[in-house]
C-alpha cells in the first residue's frame, strides 16, 4: 500500500461460551444473542459435550449416593433427556449455528483428556456436579466422608474420564 492509502477497517470483537448452550432449553436463542453482541465479521465459539456413552463412573457414583438417600432432581433429568441432545451432536450444532444466521462454521469433535484419570479425581468430580453437590453438602461430616470412600473405593480401575467435546468457530454475517 502506498502512503496515505486506507485499507478498509478490519472488523473485530467476538464471544465465547463454554459448555453453556448444552444447558439452554433454547441454544439457539443463546447462540444468536452471542451473535447478536458480536459485529459482523466477528467470530463466535462455543463447545459442548458431545454424545457418547456415559462413563462408568456417573452410574457407579450415582448408585452409591442413592444408598445415601440421594434423589435425582427432576430438572438434571430433564437437562439429560430433552436438552443435552439439542448440541450434542455435530450435525445439531450445524443446524442452530445455520438457523442462527452464522457463516463459515467450522465444527470439530474430539475426545479430550480431562486429567479426571483417579478414583479420588472421579469421585471428586462427579460428587462436585450441580445436581449431587447440594446433596453431599446436606450430609454431616462422617456420612459425607463415608460416601467420597465408598465412591472412591467403588471407581477403582476404572479408564480415565475422556469426554467429547464438540467446537464451533463460526463468523457473524
Amino acid at each position: 500500500m502506498s502512503p496515505g492509502s486506507r485499507s478498509a477497517p478490519t472488523p473485530s470483537g467476538g464471544a465465547a461460551a463454554g459448555f453453556c448452550l448444552n444447558h439452554l432449553t433454547d441454544p439457539l436463542g443463546g447462540l444468536r444473542e452471542l451473535a447478536r453482541v458480536v459485529e459482523p465479521g466477528g467470530v463466535v465459539l462455543t463447545s459442548t459435550f458431545g454424545r457418547q456413552d456415559p462413563h462408568p463412573a456417573k452410574a457407579i457414583v450415582d448408585e452409591v449416593a442413592l444408598r445415601y438417600g440421594f434423589v435425582i432432581p427432576s430438572w438434571y433429568r430433564e437437562m439429560k433427556t430433552t436438552i443435552e441432545p439439542l448440541l450434542g451432536t455435530i450435525d445439531n450444532m450445524r443446524g442452530v449455528a445455520d438457523a442462527a444466521g452464522l457463516a463459515e462454521a467450522e465444527l470439530t469433535e474430539e475426545s479430550v483428556d480431562s486429567g479426571i484419570d483417579t478414583p479420588q479425581a472421579m469421585s471428586a468430580y462427579r460428587l462436585g456436579m450441580a445436581h449431587l453437590a447440594p446433596f453431599v453438602a446436606s450430609l454431616p461430616p462422617d456420612r459425607r466422608h463415608a460416601l467420597r470412600g465408598e465412591t472412591v473405593a467403588a471407581l477403582e480401575g476404572l479408564p480415565p474420564v475422556l469426554p467429547n467435546v464438540i467446537v464451533l468457530a463460526a463468523c457473524v454475517g
